[in-house]
């Protein structure tokens, strides 16, 4: 009584992902994280870098106190330093200006090392 011939029957949709959408969505991944791993050179750069930055500028602190611990007025000099296996030169210069007891004296620390950005200088102050 019940005859299946003439009705149509619908099929359920079909889920997934063809072959070139995951073609695509694979290369797409691949160019990020190309991208990505290509920024870690320069991050360890730049990380090298600013360490060097930073002990240029601890060398170049710890010589304008020692300045500003001495006798007035203070005198110029030059020494070197190893940090890590690297040579940081510091030199420093003072040049006095005025008559006693009002002289002051304006400090220049120059911390300088090889590689990238290898000059750091410092300028400072003393009152008599």
């Amino acid at each position: 009584m019940f005859s299946d011939r003439g009705s149509k029957t619908r099929s359920a949709p079909r889920g997934g992902f063809s072959l070139l959408e995951v073609t695509i969505s694979a290369a797409i991944i691949t160019v990020g994280m190309l991208a990505l791993l290509s920024l870690f050179p320069v991050s360890s750069n730049n990380l090298v870098a600013s360490a060097g930055t930073t002990e240029a500028v601890n060398l170049g602190a710890q010589q304008i106190e020692k300045m500003r611990n001495v006798q007035f007025p203070p005198a110029g000099g030059a020494d070197t330093q190893t940090f890590l296996g690297v040579a940081y030169t510091r030199t420093w210069n003072v040049i006095v200006a005025g008559t006693a007891p009002n002289r002051t004296a304006t400090i220049t620390v120059t911390i300088t090392w090889p590689g990238r950005g290898g000059t750091l200088p410092f300028t400072t102050i003393l009152a008599e």
